[in-house]
């Protein structure tokens, strides 16, 4: 497996075309291949989200629309550079609820709460990066999306979907949406910033039969509920990621 992921990693990191940025001049630190990967996406007023972001970063938009997703895919063979598969965890479900944003022109998402099926997941993550993962109940299938969290940022959804044979012909929403190659968290007065690497999305559309979403987002006085339809739907059958040591950048 080993010799494997090196030919694999060798491919990712020679195509670069679909980067905003240049790739890290470190090594990277973390390997996982996603799968079934679900992407929901709803166009927002930006100045109902804005104050849901942290100094220093900017809200970033699209056509003067801020925009909110709502990502689910299982994660596995994850591995460090060092030590191979990381024990207890190397697959595992995700469901994360994000917005974009960008600082010193470095566009990137920000979460607002990541959700996990298996505590030592949620545990390392928010041990290593301090991010606001939070262990849920989770299933995800070629068919199905259910997620159920009932923490400050509640999360209730279960989504009948199928995903549309062929790729799809990308749009500049699109590609604005999935092509983002850093994820920024703050603590404190601090800023990080970490990068990550991947081939171009290989997305097909998504639709969605029936279901019920229910997306609670907590700001420092106020919140976002989501519990419209997405705007519009993506899967993703596999995609392959890198992620390096987050750097502060503020």
């Amino acid at each position: 497996m080993q010799e494997n992921l090196h030919d694999k990693v060798r491919i990712i990191l020679t195509e670069t075309s679909n980067r905003q940025y240049a790739l890290p001049v470190k090594p990277w630190l973390f390997y996982q291949e996603w799968h079934n990967v679900l992407l929901f996406h709803w166009a927002v007023d930006a100045e109902m989200i804005r104050g849901f972001i942290p100094y220093p970063m900017e809200l970033d938009l699209f056509e003067g629309k801020a925009y909110i997703s709502v990502i689910g895919f299982g994660v596995s063979q994850f591995r460090t550079s060092m030590t191979g598969p990381v024990p207890f965890i190397s697959d595992f479900k995700e469901l994360n609820v994000r917005t974009y944003v960008s600082f010193n022109g470095i566009k990137g998402v920000y979460f607002f709460s990541l959700h996990v099926d298996k505590f030592l997941a949620s545990w390392g993550a928010r041990l290593f990066y301090q991010l606001p993962y939070r262990k849920a109940s989770l299933n995800l299938s070629k068919s199905i999306l259910y997620c159920e969290s009932r923490h400050d940022h509640k999360v209730k959804l279960l989504v009948n979907y199928r995903d549309l044979s062929g790729f799809l012909d990308k749009t500049a929403l699109d590609l604005w949406l999935t092509e983002r190659h850093a994820f920024y968290q703050t603590n404190g007065n601090r800023l990080y910033r970490c990068d990550i690497h991947h081939v171009e999305w290989p997305l097909q559309k998504a639709v969605i039969y029936s279901g019920r979403i229910g997306v609670r987002i907590m700001g420092p006085s106020e919140e976002i509920v989501l519990t419209d339809m997405p705007q519009s739907a993506q899967f993703a059958k596999k995609l392959e990621v890198l992620f390096w040591n987050r750097i502060r950048v503020y």
